[in-house]
């Protein structure tokens, strides 16, 4: 049994305890957080706010959790993940050294390594890495294909959505970072692009579009009045 896992015993009396009756207490039996799905009421330690939650993990091993820990993405399995990526990441392919394996890699760590940099905008978010992906490098290169190139990048389409098949391509990284949450959307004439791209289409500039955004004015003439000359562009012409 996985060292992470609880006693039997702990397991069976786990199973017995009732459920409070309070008003504002969250029930969380059947909501899945990463590989654990919630089983039962586990009852709380002594001195401890939040409750615990007996769970089964999809590798067929059950334990308790803090339920703080599984809503905020700290845990996402009885341990066997951690266990399983490390064996992964010691498996002979032919590509560990490559891009696509690189971007594999982090993929995996902004959605499920607390530590990463980028996992509070990732796993913090719930965004996750589908199955087929997740335990097999070889399926994610399947589906993905090479990297077109140096300047490419992972993409989601759907920039809510997880790292799977039909959500991922590869674009270029000017293509990725208008998909970003930070680059603000603007709707107009029932289009929504991103401001770079209304700069771009309109011959605008982003930080005048930023800037008009800014002193309130409203997107039509956001969007529809054109550049002002410089002094010397009116003298020129």
């Amino acid at each position: 049994m996985n060292a992470c896992v609880s006693k039997p015993s702990t397991v069976l009396a786990a199973r017995q305890i009732q459920i409070p009756k309070t008003p504002n207490f969250k029930d969380l039996q059947g909501k899945r957080f990463g590989r654990l799905v919630v089983v039962a009421y586990a009852g709380r330690n002594k001195g401890q706010q939040g409750a615990n939650w007996l769970c089964r993990c999809d590798c067929g091993s059950e334990g308790v959790f803090y339920g703080g820990n599984l809503r905020s993405g700290n845990t996402t399995s009885c341990g066997c993940w951690r266990a399983e990526n490390s064996r992964l990441m010691a498996t002979t392919h032919g590509k560990k050294h490559t891009a696509e394996y690189n971007v594999w890699c982090s993929m995996k760590q902004r959605c499920y390594d607390r530590a990463h940099k980028s996992w509070h905008d990732y796993g913090s978010r719930g965004i996750r890495v589908s199955d087929r992906w997740l335990h097999s490098f070889e399926n994610f290169y399947t589906d993905m294909g090479p990297r077109p190139g140096p300047g490419y990048e992972i993409d989601r389409i759907d920039n809510d959505g997880d790292y799977e098949p039909e959500n991922c391509r590869w674009v270029r990284r000017v293509s990725n970072a208008r998909n970003k949450r930070s680059n603000r959307v603007l709707t107009h004439n029932g289009q929504s692009l991103c401001i770079s791209e209304w700069a771009e289409i309109l011959g605008l500039t982003e930080s005048a579009i930023a800037h008009r955004l800014s002193r309130g004015w409203d997107m039509a003439k956001v969007l529809t009045t054109p550049l002002r000359k410089t002094r010397r562009e009116e003298r020129n012409g």
